[in-house]
C-alpha cells in the first residue's frame, strides 16, 4: 500500500510516498473518493538564529464541494485526519 506522508522542516515542506520523495500527485482517495490532485508553489517562513527567512516548497491540493461551493484543501492539513491513498503519482528514484 502508498503511504502518504508529510514532513515540515526548518526550511522546506516534504511530502514522500514510501519514503520517497514526491515529484507529481494527479489523484489521490480520501476516504473511500477519488479526487484529481493540483500542485502550486507556496513560500515558507522559517527563522535561523533570529533572521527570517523564505524557503519555496510544492504543496498539492485537492477540491471538494461543501454546500455547493468549491473548497481547496491543502492536504497537508488532511494528512492524520483521513485516510489518503495516492493513486497516480511519481517520486524520485
Amino acid at each position: 500500500m502508498n503511504i502518504l506522508t508529510y514532513q515540515n522542516d526548518s526550511q522546506a515542506d516534504i511530502y514522500t510516498i514510501n519514503g520517497k520523495a514526491v515529484k507529481t500527485l494527479k489523484t489521490v482517495n480520501i476516504d473511500g473518493e477519488d479526487y484529481a490532485g493540483t500542485s502550486r508553489k507556496v513560500s515558507v517562513p522559517y527563522n535561523d538564529m533570529g533572521h527570517c527567512y523564505t524557503g519555496v516548497s510544492t504543496h498539492y491540493f485537492v477540491t471538494k464541494k461543501v454546500f455547493g461551493l468549491a473548497q481547496v484543501f491543502d492536504i497537508n492539513t488532511l494528512i492524520g485526519k483521513v485516510k489518503i491513498t495516492p493513486i497516480k503519482f511519481t517520486v524520485e528514484a
